[in-house]
């Protein structure tokens, strides 16, 4: 298998975590002291947290880089953190949160796409927006089910 599939394959496998997560908080079952909303926004802050790193390792091998995707990657890594953090505090506000980083990185990795060709490519991006737009449904689904 070559690493296009392998990294297709990867990507829709870590989508299972996140459907499992949000069917959990759907039909109310939970593992023992573990809530499912819980068990979905830890996943998502951590999914989140890689993404901002892989957007930091695709820009610094580049001669030329853009700064601002620095700082995107960082503010990625701080948003799924404390969409950790006020988990516990607001609840499905954190949720929005990290919705709104997975948004994010699409949109620099799309609008920037020229500064990373020698990194991403058009099917990566397809694959990314395919993945993101069933991470953002899922969140739609955990939050409106919130009380």
């Amino acid at each position: 298998m070559n690493n296009q599939k392998i990294s297709t394959l990867l990507a829709y496998l870590g989508l299972l975590p996140f459907v499992a997560g949000a069917l959990m908080d759907y039909v109310g079952w939970s593992l023992p002291g573990l809530p499912p909303f819980i068990v979905f926004a830890t996943y998502s802050a951590i999914i989140l947290s890689f993404l901002g790193g892989a957007v930091w390792g695709q820009v610094l091998p580049q001669a030329e880089y853009r700064v601002v995707l620095l700082i995107v990657s960082n503010v990625v890594a701080i948003l799924a953190w404390a969409g950790l953090l006020l988990m516990f505090l607001l609840g499905k506000m954190a949720l929005v949160l990290l919705l709104l980083g997975y948004l994010l990185v699409l949109f620099f990795e799309v609008i920037h796409k020229e500064t990373l060709s020698g990194v991403i490519s058009w099917k990566y991006l397809t694959l990314r927006s395919r993945v993101t737009a069933i991470v953002v449904v899922l969140h739609a689904v955990v939050l409106l089910n919130q009380h």
